[in-house]
């Protein structure tokens, strides 16, 4: 009886080691598990911050584009004014010119003096 005993004993006590190595064992993974899902979170996170400043950028870039497309527009008007204005000075030179050769100024010949 008292091998019985001592082998219960040592058949117990192998599996309390047994159980001591596993737990050991599944208490490093639980560890590591929750690293890693430490690391996801803090990915999404630092993803959603990505999200976020892209957003932001995005509309930044498209306030600026609709500035620059509006700044172009003025200018254009601006280029074909300008345009206007000169054919408009064009044609006042020809005016000028063409009275000035239909209607020489009479003026008077200071030889000729009939006072």
């Amino acid at each position: 009886m008292l091998g019985e005993v001592e082998a219960n004993l040592l058949t117990t006590t192998k599996r309390a080691v047994a159980a001591e190595n596993q737990s050991t064992v599944l208490q490093n993974r639980v560890t590591y598990l929750e690293n890693e899902n430490r690391l996801l979170k803090s990915g999404d996170k630092g993803l959603a911050d990505l999200k976020e400043r892209t957003s932001y950028v995005s509309q930044q870039l498209s306030s600026v584009v609709s500035a620059a497309e509006q700044n172009l527009k003025q200018m254009l008007s601006g280029v074909e004014n300008l345009r206007v204005m000169s054919q408009v000075l064009k044609s006042i030179d020809k005016v000028t010119e063409t009275e000035e050769n239909t209607n020489p100024s009479q003026k008077p010949d200071p030889k000729n003096n009939n006072s």
